[in-house]
């Protein structure tokens, strides 16, 4: 799965790096010319509460995305949603999906624009700043993390949407199905998980969601 963060600032940048020191396939889209061009010349470094790191960046302005987009992360501020998609909506794949990583519930807009079956809702909690042109402050780990599965017709699509956390940012991952209840917890305290194994376990609950729901 290739991954575009489409606002590569204080949440996209952070999730990103992690992402990409990982060692996903992850594209850095910006509209900011200055922070695209610092993070193809010297990497994007994140300084965290813990480490310091930096990563190589691929990174574009929106108008030179490469495309086929197939998982677009989106993590430009609410109002900028409807401009920011708008102006990379044409190289999503066909079976490309796009997954809100933003501060306000903007998966009406998002759905408006590329349909409900390829919209992943998300709530993302922790502490991150923009210090300047490639280099973010991840601040603090966050206390709380959900994924929505939006809609159900989502499928596999909605798996690979997951697997963005990595587990890096995680206390307690709630896994809500599509009538909005929840169908699996995962507390670091109560079950003696480390953050990374909160993804591992979200993903097996996922997938029996799936199997279930496929004749």
């Amino acid at each position: 799965m290739r991954y575009t963060i489409v606002g590569a600032g204080a949440i996209g940048g952070t999730l990103g790096a992690y992402m990409a020191r990982a060692g996903e396939d992850v594209t850095f889209v910006d509209a900011d010319r200055a922070h695209v061009a610092a993070m193809r010349e010297r990497g994007l470094t994140i300084r965290g509460y813990k480490e310091t790191f930096t990563v190589p960046a691929r990174a574009f302005t929106p108008e030179e995305a490469p495309g086929p987009v197939e998982a677009l992360l989106l993590a430009v501020k609410a109002q900028h949603t409807e401009a920011a998609l708008g102006a990379i909506v044409d190289r999503l794949a066909p079976d490309g999906f796009v997954v809100s990583l933003q501060n306000g519930l903007c998966e009406d807009v998002i759905r408006q624009i590329v349909g409900a079956e390829r919209t992943v809702g998300c709530f993302v909690n922790f502490s991150a700043d923009y210090l300047e042109p490639g280099l973010i402050h991840y601040g603090s780990v966050g206390a709380l993390y959900w994924v929505k599965l939006y809609p159900p017709q989502q499928g596999a699509k909605t798996i690979h949407g997951q697997a963005i956390t990595h587990g890096f940012f995680a206390r307690t991952t709630f896994v809500i199905a599509p009538d909005g209840k929840v169908v699996a917890s995962m507390s670091s305290a109560r079950d003696h998980i480390t953050p990374a194994q909160h993804v591992t376990r979200a993903l097996a609950v996922v997938q029996r969601m799936h199997a279930q729901r496929t004749p």
